[in-house]
């Protein structure tokens, strides 16, 4: 067997295992009981159901529910494939008007802006 062939066997999955800490089981025991109620729930909620018929309001109400999910998720997705391409996500930088110059401060809160005017009356 070669090197990278031990690094990935059982003996490196069961140390990853034995060096979890007790809220990191907790965790994973409270997950794996949700997995298990879901299961259960939807068996009983499937077998409860036999010998119903679905209306065609239902199948019509079905179908727009995923089409209307589906144009959802594809226009999210564009608009964050649109945003990543056009430059949109990258991080804020300072323009320097003249090289000779300091870049101007960009004020990030209202404690930063030009003092207010006063008025004396």
């Amino acid at each position: 067997m070669d090197v990278q062939r031990k690094a990935t066997s059982f003996a490196t999955f069961k140390s990853a295992l034995a060096g979890l800490s007790f809220g990191n089981w907790s965790l994973l025991l409270v997950l794996g009981a949700l997995l298990v109620f879901a299961i259960i729930v939807s068996y009983y909620g499937w077998t409860s159901a036999a010998g119903t018929d679905v209306p065609e309001s239902g199948y019509l109400a079905m179908a727009l529910g995923i089409i209307f999910a589906l144009v959802i998720g594809v226009g999210l997705m564009g608009l964050l494939f649109y945003s990543s391409r056009y430059g949109y996500d990258e991080s804020p930088e300072l323009e320097r008007n003249d090289a000779n110059q300091e870049p101007a401060a960009i004020p990030s809160g209202v404690g930063e802006l030009a003092p207010p005017v006063r008025r004396d009356v």
